[in-house]
């Protein structure tokens, strides 16, 4: 332990995802059926001295460990976990599968969020968009193209007081200090040889500057809707 319980998990999602995956392929549905997988974080690396209450769904007691690895998880040369805006936090696998109308084993590598799923299965289905603006674009483009720009050129990221913005190779993070009230800014660059360990913000100011009015500009746009 821990990893025996995080081993059990991946076993138990893969084991139910077969069977789903089986029925479909039994009852003639697969062809004509999407799915979508996908992890909505980094890793975490939650950890804590197990169970604190005396009726746990688990059934099991108060003090066993219970998270699933204690700060587990890979990501390769990103850094950052579940929570952080770093790559290894918001960089994650997703599968998109469709028999009838997608190509399959194809591997795409631009950025996307998961708000493209949206306007992707409207495409997919025929159904019209909804008048209200979106903020993700149909992902069928990069699907059938894998030299398709992306429809993201600009990303951000916006959690509790917390928010960053991605241009390119570049990223800002913004990150309140609980204690003082003031924000702390930290750019980086994804193209370095360790993407994001340096801080270039003293070094680049003019770019802060520009990455601080990208994201006013789209929060009074997300404010205003």
């Amino acid at each position: 332990m821990p990893r025996q319980s995080y081993a059990r998990v991946l076993e138990t999602v893969d084991r139910l995802i077969g069977r789903i995956l089986q029925k479909l392929d039994e009852t003639g549905q697969r062809e004509d059926t999407i799915i979508i997988f996908s992890s909505d974080n980094g890793h975490s690396e939650e950890n804590n001295s197990g169970i604190t209450v005396g009726y746990h769904n688990s059934g099991y007691p108060i003090g066993h460990y219970y998270l699933a690895h204690g700060g587990g998880g890979y990501t390769g040369k990103w850094i950052g976990h579940k929570a952080t805006f770093l790559e290894g936090g918001v960089r994650v696998p997703m599968v998109i599968s469709y028999p009838k109308a997608l190509p399959q084993g194809a591997v795409r590598d631009q950025a996307i969020t998961i708000m493209d799923w949206m306007p992707t299965l409207l495409d997919l289905i025929g159904l019209p968009a909804p008048p209200n603006p979106l903020d993700g674009h149909s992902l069928l483009p990069i699907i059938h193209d894998a030299k398709a720009p992306t429809s993201h050129p600009v990303l951000h990221f916006d959690w509790r007081e917390d928010w960053a913005v991605r241009e390119g190779d570049w990223k800002l993070i913004a990150k309140k200090n609980r204690q003082s009230g003031e924000m702390v800014y930290s750019l980086h660059n994804l193209a370095d040889e360790k993407p994001e360990v340096k801080d270039y913000a003293s070094e680049k100011p003019e770019r802060v500057a520009h990455f601080k009015e990208l994201h006013e500009n789209w929060a009074k746009d997300v404010k205003r809707r």
